[in-house]
C-alpha cells in the first residue's frame, strides 16, 4: 500500500517546488547564479592564465638573457687569451657574423707556452659563427683541436669562409680535427673598436715593461708609419719623453729592435737618439730615446711589412760552427755581437810536466838547438792538447831572474814523425816557420828579457788534439829560458849543444835521432804555451722563421758589423714549405752566396733560414764581427697586434700613438642579438642585444 507524505505538495502551475516552512530557488535564480559563478571562475582563470603567461614570458626572457650573458662571458674570456693579429672575420666588408681566433695550448702549470720571440704557441682555433650565412638565426662554435699552426693567413681565411658557408669545419684545412655545435639561437656581430693608442711612459725609476699591447692595427704591404705625440704627463713626471726597446709590428709575429727604425722620418720638439746601457736588461742593451720636454712634441718612424731584424743571433744551437755571441760594452758599439771563436790556450807546459818551475842557470842553454815535444791524445801520457785550431801561436818565456835574457833564432813547429811515441824526429812536409815582431816587419829572431814572455805571429798551422807536435828553435848567446820541470824525469825535450850557430837547415832537419850527441831532458825549456788563432771560417745558421705566407716575395738583405781588411762576411738564404726545412728546395751547398747587402733572389717558400759565414785574415788573425742582419719580404695587408717592450722613466710623458694615422683598436667587441618567441603567440617576438668586450692579451 502506497504511503503519502502530507508535508510535500506541488502546485501544478508553479515551475518550482515548494517546501512548506522553507525558502526555495526558482530556475531563473539558479541560472543567474550559475552565470555569475561562471563569470567569476572565468575571470579568475583568465587572471591566473595571464599571470602564468607573464611568468612564462619572464622565465623565457631570463633564460635567453642568461644564455646570452653566458655566451658573452665565453667570448670575453677566450678572446682575452687570444691575439688580435691572429683574428679573422667574415664576410668580407662586414658586418661580420663570424670570427676565428686561436687560444693557447693547455698547460698543466697554468703558464703559456712561448717560442723564442715570446709568441704564444697556440693549441686550438675557435670559430664562432652565425648560421645560416647571410641571415643568421643561431650561433655556432666550430673548434679545430689541435690547431694546425702551419696554415698561412690566406688559408686561415679560407678555413673561416668554409665554416661560414657550410656551417661546419669538415672539408676545409685541418677539417679532420674539427667539431661543431650549436650554442644558441641568436644573430652575432663582431668588430674591433677604437680606444687604444695612448701610453704613459712615466715611472718613478726606470722600468722595462715587456709585452705591452696597445691594440690592433691595419698595416699595408711595404712601408708603414708610426706616429707619437706628447699629449700630457703625470704630476710627478719631469718631462714628456718616450723610450722604446722593441716593437711588435710584424704579421709574422717577429719583434724588431726600436733602434732599427732610427733615424726618424720626422721629429719635432726633441731629437731622437739611440741609448746604450750594457748593464741593463733591455733587449740588445739599446733603446730608441725621444727626450721630449714640451707638449706637442712629435716623432714619426717608418717600418716595412714585413721584416726579420736579427740582433740577438738566435741560432740552431749545436749547428753553430766556430762562432759565439758576446756583449760589447764599448760606447757606440753596445749590444750583442757575433764573432768567430778561437784564441784559446790549448796547451801549457805545466799541463805536461805537472811539476815545478825552475829558472835556468846563466846562459845554460846558449848555443843550443832545442826540440820540445808536445804530446797529443795518441801519445803515451798524452791528451794534453785541449782543443783543435785552424792556426796557432807559440809563447816563449825567459827566466824570471832579472837581467838573464833569452835569445831565440829560427823557430819552427812541426808534426811529430810518430804521434804515438813522439821523439826528436818530425814530419818534414809539415814544418812551418814561427816568426816574431809585427806582420809588417816579421823577424826570425827575438830577444826575450828576463821575467818576460813573447808570442809568435799567427801561424797558418792547424792543430789536431789527437796529434803530437815538436817545436824547434836555436838559442843564441843569451840562453836563459824559463824551465818547467818534470818530477818523473820523462823526456820532454831534446838538446844539441853547438859551438857555433847552425845553418837553418839543421834546426829544421827532419831526423835528429841520428845524432849521437843528442841529450834527453826532463825539462821543458822556453816554450810556455800554445794558443789557437781564430777559426778560419765561422758559420752561423739562424733559426727558421715562419713568414706565414705561402709564397713570400723576398726583397732585401742587409747587415751591419766590423769587417777589417782581408776579412769577409757572406750570407746564404734557403726556403722551404715545412718548419724542419727537410724539403727545402735550396740546401746550403746549392744556395747562392750573397757578398754585399742589397736585393736578393730567393726561391719562394713559407719558411726561411739565413746562414752567415765569417772568415778571418789568416796573416793578422783579425776577424769580422756581425752586429745584425735584416731580411725583408713583401707582406700582405694584415691586422696586426701592435705593442712592444717600452721603458718607463721619471721624465716619461703620456703619448698618443698612431699606426698609419689611425689609433690602434684596443677592444674586441661582440654584439649578440637575442630573440624570444612566445609559445602561444609566435608573432610576438622580443629582442635584446648583449655586448661582450675584451682586450686580447697577446
Amino acid at each position: 500500500m502506497t504511503s503519502f507524505n502530507p508535508e510535500f505538495t506541488q502546485d501544478p502551475k508553479s515551475p518550482a517546488f515548494h517546501c512548506p516552512g522553507r525558502g526555495g530557488f526558482t530556475i531563473t535564480e539558479m541560472m543567474v547564479t550559475s552565470v555569475i559563478f561562471l563569470l567569476v571562475v572565468t575571470g579568475a582563470m583568465t587572471a591566473m592564465l595571464t599571470i602564468l603567461q607573464r611568468d612564462a614570458k619572464l622565465h623565457q626572457r631570463m633564460r635567453v638573457v642568461s644564455e646570452g650573458q653566458r655566451l658573452a662571458s665565453f667570448l670575453s674570456t677566450t678572446t682575452r687569451l687570444s691575439s688580435s693579429s691572429e683574428m679573422f672575420f667574415s664576410p668580407e666588408g662586414g658586418p661580420f657574423h663570424a670570427v676565428s681566433y686561436p687560444v693557447p695550448a693547455r698547460m698543466e702549470a697554468g703558464d703559456l707556452q712561448v717560442d723564442e720571440d715570446g709568441r704564444v704557441i697556440w693549441g686550438e682555433t675557435l670559430v664562432v659563427h652565425g648560421w645560416p650565412a647571410g641571415e643568421p638565426t643561431e650561433l655556432r662554435l666550430t673548434r679545430f683541436s689541435p690547431r694546425d699552426n702551419t696554415l698561412t693567413q690566406s688559408e686561415r681565411q679560407e678555413q673561416l669562409d668554409h665554416v661560414v658557408q657550410h656551417g661546419h669545419g669538415t672539408g676545409t684545412h685541418n677539417g679532420s680535427n674539427s667539431d661543431t655545435r650549436t650554442m644558441a639561437r641568436m644573430s652575432p656581430r663582431f668588430e674591433f673598436t677604437s680606444g687604444g693608442g695612448t701610453y704613459n711612459f712615466y715611472n718613478e725609476t726606470p722600468q722595462l715593461k715587456a709585452g705591452e699591447v696597445l691594440g690592433g692595427a691595419r698595416i699595408q704591404p711595404g712601408k708603414n708609419t708610426l706616429h707619437f705625440r706628447a699629449t700630457g704627463k703625470s704630476a710627478s713626471s719631469t718631462g714628456h719623453g718616450m723610450r722604446f726597446d722593441r716593437f711588435r709590428l710584424s704579421p709574422a709575429g717577429l719583434a724588431i729592435e726600436a733602434e732599427a727604425l732610427f733615424p726618424p722620418i720626422a721629429q719635432f720638439g726633441a731629437s731622437a737618439s739611440i741609448g746604450e746601457n750594457p748593464a741593463d736588461h733591455w733587449s740588445d742593451r739599446r733603446s730608441l730615446d725621444f727626450p721630449a720636454t714640451t707638449l706637442g712634441a712629435e716623432l714619426s718612424l717608418e717600418f716595412f711589412n714585413d721584416t726579420w731584424f736579427e740582433t740577438l743571433f738566435v741560432g740552431k744551437g749545436s749547428e753553430l760552427e766556430n762562432c759565439y755571441t758576446y756583449l760589447n760594452s764599448e760606447p757606440g758599439k753596445v749590444g750583442i755581437w757575433l764573432k768567430p771563436s778561437g784564441r784559446d790556450t790549448i796547451w801549457n807546459a805545466s799541463f805536461q810536466t805537472d811539476g815545478s818551475v825552475q829558472d835556468a842557470e846563466e846562459d845554460s842553454h846558449a848555443q843550443t838547438a832545442v826540440r820540445v815535444v808536445v804530446r797529443g791524445e795518441r801519445a803515451m801520457g798524452g791528451g794534453l792538447i785541449l782543443k783543435d785550431g785552424d792556426g796557432c801561436t807559440v809563447r816563449f818565456r825567459a827566466s824570471d831572474v832579472p837581467g838573464l835574457d833569452f835569445h831565440i833564432l829560427h823557430a819552427f813547429i812541426s808534426e811529430a814523425a810518430d804521434h804515438e811515441n813522439p821523439g826528436p824526429d818530425v814530419s818534414n812536409p809539415t814544418t812551418h816557420r814561427l816568426q816574431f815582431g809585427s806582420v809588417d816587419a816579421p823577424s826570425n829572431d827575438v830577444l826575450v828579457q828576463g821575467g818576460q814572455s813573447v808570442e809568435t805571429l799567427p801561424a797558418d798551422f792547424p792543430i789536431d788534439m789527437e796529434k803530437s807536435y815538436v817545436i824547434s828553435y836555436y838559442v843564441g848567446q843569451s840562453g836563459n829560458p824559463h824551465l818547467s820541470k818534470n818530477e818523473m824525469e820523462t823526456t820532454q825535450a831534446y838538446l844539441l849543444r853547438l859551438t857555433s850557430p847552425p845553418p837553418e837547415a839543421l834546426t829544421r832537419l827532419p831526423v835528429w835521432s841520428q845524432f849521437s850527441a843528442l841529450e834527453h831532458s826532463h825539462m821543458l825549456p822556453g816554450v810556455e804555451e800554445i794558443n789557437t788563432t781564430h777559426f778560419n771560417e765561422a758559420v752561423f745558421p739562424s733559426r727558421v722563421v715562419d713568414t706565414t705566407l705561402e709564397d713570400p716575395a723576398f726583397q732585401w738583405l742587409d747587415w751591419e758589423g766590423d769587417m777589417p781588411d782581408q776579412t769577409s762576411v757572406t750570407f746564404k738564404i734557403r726556403t722551404g714549405q715545412s718548419p724542419d726545412m727537410e724539403i727545402a728546395p735550396d740546401h746550403w751547398e746549392n744556395a747562392s752566396t750573397i757578398t754585399s747587402p742589397g736585393p736578393v733572389s730567393v726561391n719562394p717558400g713559407r719558411y726561411v733560414q739565413v746562414q752567415a759565414i765569417l772568415r778571418r785574415d789568416k796573416v793578422r788573425d783579425t776577424v769580422p764581427e756581425l752586429r745584425n742582419f735584416s731580411l725583408r719580404w713583401l707582406g700582405e695587408s694584415a691586422y696586426i697586434e701592435f705593442g712592444g717592450d717600452f721603458i718607463r722613466h721619471p721624465s716619461g710623458g703620456i703619448v698618443e700613438i698612431l699606426v698609419n694615422e689611425s689609433p690602434p683598436a684596443a677592444s674586441f667587441r661582440a654584439e649578440l642579438r637575442l630573440t624570444s618567441k612566445h609559445a602561444s603567440n609566435p608573432e610576438e617576438i622580443e629582442a635584446w642585444t648583449i655586448v661582450a668586450e675584451s682586450t686580447p692579451r697577446n
